[in-house]
């Protein structure tokens, strides 16, 4: 007979199972053995009713009691391991995930979705497996968690009915404001990414103790709604880094300054930000809504400045130069005419040649000496550019 809370056999006091939507699952239990028999780094396997969860165990510490207590987390407990610094140049996302979960040490489930989303260029910084599976996830519009078999899985929930039977289970608490219900059953086997009671399962929190066994069902909603307000709290809270760059959006332009409003919580907005781009003496005129990327010059929150355009059209660019602007190959093409000038110069032949009155018989002596008198003001006059050429 299986054993019904155990670890690799040895039988449990108790429990608390937490399984997320997204993320490594993880148990602490409570052994009633005085000796561990697992130790940190080991693997296990940890049997709750007709489910086995594998994973590694991360903690052991002795309690009040005669037992000790144990956490374990989902697969080979590398989330939390730092990758090594990479870069790909135009790979998909398949190849980046595969060479994560390589380096992490970790195992990529059979049902994982096959990722086919191919992106230019994909930069790894010192930043853990779990950081790098977050990046991938969102890069790819797709969720990740560790399965109870201990793989790593992406894809999109496809809530389906939880296998339940409803005849094994009651439940005792039901809280539509909060998306939380409270359910008794001897073996309750709802996962996240399905629906339980007509209502999607965002988190799973099982609490076994010798004379009962409680399950918390949290709907996604609920579970949104909490990790909103935690991830509010986390992004104030988080420290900045002020040798990054940040995305802001234009609100309004004055001169060379601009008014930012950010769009990172961590991140305040900001007022009469210069900017500092690749063309010395540039001058940029850009519409409300353009996205820029602001760094802070030495890391000095009072010193940002606008390092570069992500999105939005310039409605004017001007490049001053004190030589020569080519449009086109260094060095070739012609001086690019002058608006006004060839204006001038068209419009005062023009004139002349409206007051220019034929005379008959005088061979176009009347019309040589009006043009001879326009010639004598230096006409045409210079239509070229002093300082652009183009080809």
């Amino acid at each position: 007979m299986t054993a019904y809370l155990a670890i690799d056999g040895n039988l449990l006091e108790r429990a608390c199972i937490v399984l997320p939507r997204t993320g490594a699952w993880t148990a602490d239990v409570e052994h009633i053995d005085a000796v561990p028999t697992a130790a940190v780094g080991s693997s296990v396997s940890l049997t709750f009713g007709s489910q086995t969860f594998v994973g590694t165990v991360v903690r052991v510490q002795s309690n009040q009691a005669p037992g000790y207590d144990t956490r374990i987390v989902g697969g080979a407990g590398r989330l939390s391991a730092v990758l090594r610094v990479a870069q790909f140049k135009s790979p998909n996302l398949q190849n980046v995930l595969d060479v994560a979960i390589r380096d992490g040490r970790e195992t990529l489930s059979s049902t994982a979705s096959s990722l086919t989303t191919s992106v230019n260029f994909w930069e790894r910084s010192s930043r853990t497996l779990g950081q790098e599976l977050d990046a991938i996830a969102a890069a790819a519009g797709l969720e990740w968690k560790v399965l109870l078999d201990g793989t790593i899985w992406l894809g999109t929930p496809e809530w389906t009915e939880s296998s339940i039977d409803a005849v094994d289970y009651q439940v005792l608490e039901s809280h539509a404001d909060t998306g939380t219900m409270l359910v008794a059953a001897e073996d309750p086997t709802i996962l996240t990414g399905e629906t339980f009671e007509g209502l999607r399962v965002g988190q799973v929190i099982h609490r076994i103790e010798p004379d009962a066994t409680r399950t918390e069902v949290y709907t996604d909603t609920g579970v949104d709604r909490a990790m909103g307000a935690l991830d509010a709290l986390i992004r104030r809270s988080a420290p900045r880094d002020l040798f990054a760059f940040y995305e802001y959006k234009v609100i309004s332009q004055s001169g060379d300054t601009l008014e930012l409003g950010t769009l990172d919580a961590r991140m305040p907005d900001l007022s009469k930000v210069p900017y500092r781009l690749g063309v010395p003496g540039a001058v940029y005129m850009v519409t409300a809504g353009a996205r820029c990327l602001v760094g802070f010059l030495g890391g000095s929150e009072q010193a940002p400045y606008i390092a570069g355009w992500t999105a939005g059209t310039p409605s004017e660019v001007s490049f001053p130069v004190s030589s020569n602007l080519y449009l086109g190959a260094n060095g070739s093409g012609s001086k690019v005419a002058l608006s006004p000038d060839v204006d001038t110069n068209f419009d005062q032949l023009k004139t002349a040649l409206n007051t220019w009155v034929p005379v008959p018989g005088d061979g176009g002596t009347a019309l040589k000496t009006l043009l001879t008198a326009l010639f004598a003001t230096g006409w045409p006059f210079d239509t070229a550019a002093t300082k652009v050429s183009a080809t």
